[in-house]
């Protein structure tokens, strides 16, 4: 082979290689992960536990418009990222002896809702629909949004009159000294629930105000005079 056909291999190889360069995706490593400032670091501590997957949609969201093509392992630790300390931590121990960053960015996903998901009661998704308000700075479309989420968290359909009934009982003791009674009708309706009873709640309501008005006369100190009064 003559000098000149080596010389146009060469350059034939040189374009070849070139062009494989301008292709070849960017390579990714840590200091390229996208910082996400918008999406607040996730504490489990300061979330109820349903909140979980909101955040997470909101993490895949804001990482879709910052880094579509991120590489999965890398989205497994920016994911990391955001999560506080003491969650972190806590994640952490949860999938022992393995690591972190061996799992993909859907198990991971998983493991969080898994782990951080504590589903609160039907009961308390219908009180908290209940006794919703508008705030007086709240965005119009963002409250029917809101108010949309929580009717159907509310699922009406599968609540019978015994129930609804008990439900207006609940919203009408409003006072913050009718606390216990709230808690015991949610209680009640969570205990029994498709065979809960008004009249039944509503006795025990009765049945243990008048238990605490008996508690309450024992302490009274004349009645204490009077039953230690010696003969």
């Amino acid at each position: 082979m003559g000098d000149a056909a080596i010389q146009r291999l060469t350059d034939i190889l040189q374009q070849l290689l070139a062009a494989q360069q301008q292709n070849a995706p960017p390579a990714q490593n840590a200091s390229q992960l996208p910082t996400l400032t918008d999406v607040v670091c996730y504490d489990a501590s300061e979330h109820r536990g349903c909140e979980i997957e909101d955040w997470l949609k909101r993490f895949e969201f804001a990482l879709d418009c910052a880094a579509p093509n991120l590489q999965d392992e890398l989205k497994v630790k920016l994911l990391m990222t955001k999560l506080c300390g003491p969650t972190f931590n806590e994640y952490c121990k949860s999938v022992l002896p393995r690591e972190v960053t061996v799992f993909d960015f859907v198990e991971t996903s998983e493991k969080l809702k898994a782990l951080f998901s504590r589903p609160q009661s039907v009961w308390i998704d219908r009180y908290e629909c209940l006794r919703s308000v508008k705030d007086d700075d709240e965005d119009f479309g963002t409250f029917i949004n809101r108010q949309k989420k929580l009717l159907r968290d509310f699922n009406f359909k599968k609540l019978n009159e015994e129930q609804f009934n008990c439900m207006v009982l609940l919203i009408f003791l409003k006072s913050p000294k009718d606390a216990t009674l709230r808690s015991r009708i949610l209680a009640k309706l969570a205990a029994d629930g498709d065979t809960v009873k008004y009249d039944t709640v509503v006795d025990d309501l009765k049945v243990y105000m008048s238990t605490i008005a008996e508690a309450k006369a024992l302490e009274q100190p004349l009645f204490r005079s009077i039953c230690w009064q010696p003969n």
